[in-house]
């Protein structure tokens, strides 16, 4: 994590790299935590846009966000932040795709940190959510509070 928060280069070519790639085959889990690894540090803007992209065009979905998060809540503890910071920044956007796989992340991250403070903080980012006013993300934010207490 140390080099992510030195190198600005090393984050902007991953994200280039990352952002060059089409095919849903071409990402593993190990594409969400460099993605996660580039938002942590200089390029949060340049990240939700390759996510934001990535989810519209189908190459990010919620299997893939499910293998990178399930059972690796020690491993990627410190990206926490992070990934609720992405998940955050997916719900405001205007694609319908990208509020999906905004909640699909948020739901993973509830689902594997069991934390009673990291729980509350996705509670009370998406009650803030709830409280925009803007139609999608209302939507977005209620269905996701409404699948976490099934």
């Amino acid at each position: 994590m140390q080099g992510f928060l030195y190198r600005a280069d090393l984050t902007t070519a991953l994200a280039a790299a990352l952002s060059s790639s089409y095919d849903v085959n071409d990402h593993g889990a190990a594409d969400i935590w460099l993605l996660l690894c580039c938002n942590y540090t200089h390029n949060k803007k340049g990240v939700v846009s390759i996510a934001r992209k990535k989810a519209v065009n189908g190459t990010l979905t919620r299997v893939l966000l499910e293998d990178a998060i399930k059972g690796y809540a020690k491993q990627i503890e410190t990206l926490y932040a992070s990934a609720l910071s992405l998940a955050d920044a997916l719900l405001w956007a205007p694609e319908h795709a990208a509020r999906a796989l905004g909640r699909a992340l948020y739901i993973e991250l509830f689902t594997e940190f069991t934390d009673v403070m990291q729980r509350q903080e996705i509670v009370a980012q998406l009650t803030t959510h709830v409280g925009s006013g803007v139609a999608g993300e209302v939507d977005e934010a209620l269905l996701t509070l409404q699948l976490l207490t099934r």
